[in-house]
């Protein structure tokens, strides 16, 4: 038998698939290093010599691309740890969001200023608006929907978005700057 990757494909992929499926769970992932483990065969097999040796290096290969997978992974994560995603970046833009649009939510009818800068600014549940408000569940639920359609509406006309089918915000849309930004 030569020695190519397309054979090693044919004779091992599926052994070598199920191999990495039980260490790793995400399909996509072992789907991923399944190609990883044969773009390295196909680099290295020109350098195996012995050819009764060829299962045992592919599962080698297999092994080093899964421990591999598992150290970016704790990469990640420790990078997610040193760098979490409330970071004083995010806060800034938080903030300044939250300046532009403070002059719209000031410009909305008082009971439904209310009731959204209890919910959004000040991130009560609706039951506790409701009871700061003194009116039922279903009357603050009431409130901030109807505070929330108002502010997108400002939102929408101060600068100039649009919305696609789904009623979210068209990306990238205008280039012009909000008048309260």
């Amino acid at each position: 038998m030569e020695l190519t990757t397309n054979n090693a494909w044919n004779d091992f992929s599926s052994h070598v698939f199920n191999f990495i499926s039980t260490r790793i769970k995400v399909k996509e992932d072992a789907e991923d290093i399944l190609q990883e483990v044969f773009v390295r065969i196909h680099l290295s097999i020109g350098k195996l010599k012995e050819e009764d040796k060829l299962q045992a290096w592919i599962f080698r290969i297999a092994r080093n691309a899964i421990i591999d997978h598992w150290k970016k992974r704790n990469k990640e994560l420790e990078i997610h740890e040193q760098f979490p995603e409330n970071n004083e970046e995010e806060k800034i833009l938080e903030q300044e969001i939250r300046d532009c649009l403070l002059p719209m939510i000031n410009d909305l009818p008082e009971i439904y200023r209310e009731a959204i800068i209890l919910s959004e600014l000040k991130e009560l549940k609706q039951k506790e608006v409701a009871e700061r408000l003194g009116i039922s569940l279903s009357g603050a639920k009431s409130r901030v929907q109807r505070g929330r359609e108002m502010l997108k509406q400002s939102f929408i006309d101060c600068c100039n978005f649009q919305l696609n089918g789904k009623g979210q915000f068209k990306a990238g849309y205008n280039e012009m700057q909000c008048s309260n930004c």
